[in-house]
């Protein structure tokens, strides 16, 4: 791997921990945490979905590059 890419693999990290442990708005926080993680592993396209307690289903909390059609939640 070359030095810059992991320098900056590691630098995104460490943004992401402070993002993680900020007092932002929730909804906020995992948009920028899906944006870092899309952007370190150099992906176009990614969702982040929840799964409520007692449950079937799976929330979408946050995506990039997904299409109208695809769903907001997955059974």
């Amino acid at each position: 791997m070359d030095l810059k890419k992991l320098y900056y693999t590691f630098s995104t990290l460490s943004e992401l921990g402070e993002e993680v442990t900020s007092t932002r708005n929730f909804q906020q926080t995992i948009r920028r945490s899906l944006l870092m993680v899309l952007g370190t592993l150099s992906i176009t396209r990614g969702a982040i979905w929840a799964r409520q307690d007692g449950q079937t289903a799976f929330d979408l909390l946050a995506s990039k590059g997904l299409r109208k059609e695809d769903p907001s939640q997955l059974v």
